[in-house]
């Protein structure tokens, strides 16, 4: 058994390494990309360039601290209670972070969208700006809990054993995780449809011998107005893409691993016998998030791709 475990442990530091370095890579070229002068005057790249950065904030938090841990044969932040808090209060920051600016991509992309110019208006530097520096002092504050409540018990960093503050913690995997990635997936869904709207609109045949001159010249100018909003629409096409790409692959592997507390309190409160349980939801929840890690790793060079095609 000693040796299946210590070939895992193996196994595990060569996974995180590549996906440390491959993430932390492809996510600095999505930052180059995103500001170039072509993508910065559009709103939703300024959010892609805030992902990318929370994206490797967590990156260095989950995977590189553990590989340093495992060449030192050192883990200070199970014995010191400041490292400890502090780690944990990044790791939760950046993690409840980057599931929010999906969120918003998706509700931006639908704003930039829409048929109703009121709204469209609200896609703005200035709103944007607002929204980034609010979501960013939001979570914040909402993830100071965990400054209070984890502490460094010799061989793991935990929060304290509190029946409430577990349910606390239940709750708040469960709505920062499912419960943003399910606006997430609508308002991707309602800018889906409303790229679809303005291409049929655009692609609507004009009146030609039946219609009289001023019609005709009308459908002309509506159709020169279609046709502008339509190229205009492209590189927001193009950010479409990424966001319900992310949203979607995000929402399948991160699924089981945001239930994974709650499958924990459970086994805890039940007092269960089978010590392989927690284990198993333990190793489910890792590989899930392992796994969305390499997606955006390896997919990044996609995105890139995608986006230099919208120049």
């Amino acid at each position: 058994m000693s040796t299946i475990l210590a070939l895992q442990i193996e196994l595990n530091v060569y996974f995180i390494t590549i996906v440390y370095f491959t993430g932390t890579v492809t996510n600095l070229l999505n930052i180059i990309v995103f500001r170039r002068r072509t993508f910065r005057m559009n709103c939703c790249s300024w959010y892609f360039i805030c992902l990318s950065l929370s994206q490797i904030l967590l990156l260095h938090i989950t995977c590189l601290l553990p590989l340093i841990i495992s060449w030192t044969d050192y883990n200070g932040f199970s014995s010191v209670d400041s490292l400890c808090k502090i780690r944990t209060y990044v790791s939760v920051f950046s993690l409840v972070l980057f599931r929010h600016l999906i969120c918003t991509i998706s509700i931006d992309r639908w704003v930039a969208t829409s048929s109703s110019a009121c709204f469209r208006k609200q896609n703005s530097p200035r709103n944007t700006r607002w929204t980034l520096v609010t979501s960013i002092l939001l979570w914040s504050l909402l993830s100071i809990h965990v400054l209070c409540t984890y502490t460094a018990k010799g061989t793991s960093c935990s929060p304290i054993s509190d029946t409430t503050y577990e349910i606390f913690l239940i709750c708040y995997s469960i709505i920062t995780s499912n419960g943003s990635f399910c606006i997430a997936m609508i308002f991707s869904t309602l800018t889906v449809m409303n790229i679809r709207q303005i291409r049929r609109q655009t692609d609507t045949t004009l009146p030609t011998t039946t219609a009289s001159t001023n019609a005709v010249l009308s459908a002309t100018l509506t159709r020169v107005r279609l046709t502008r909003a339509y190229k205009r629409n492209r590189r927001n096409r193009h950010f479409i893409r990424l966001a319900v790409f992310q949203t979607v692959l995000y929402l399948i592997f991160n699924f089981l691993s945001s239930f994974s507390p709650l499958l924990l309190c459970f086994n805890s409160l039940f007092h269960s016998q089978t010590a392989a349980i927690p284990s198993f939801i333990t190793s489910v929840h890792l590989i899930g998030c392992y796994l969305f890690y390499l997606y955006i790793s390896v997919s990044a060079h996609e995105n890139n791709k995608e986006i230099n095609k919208s120049s």
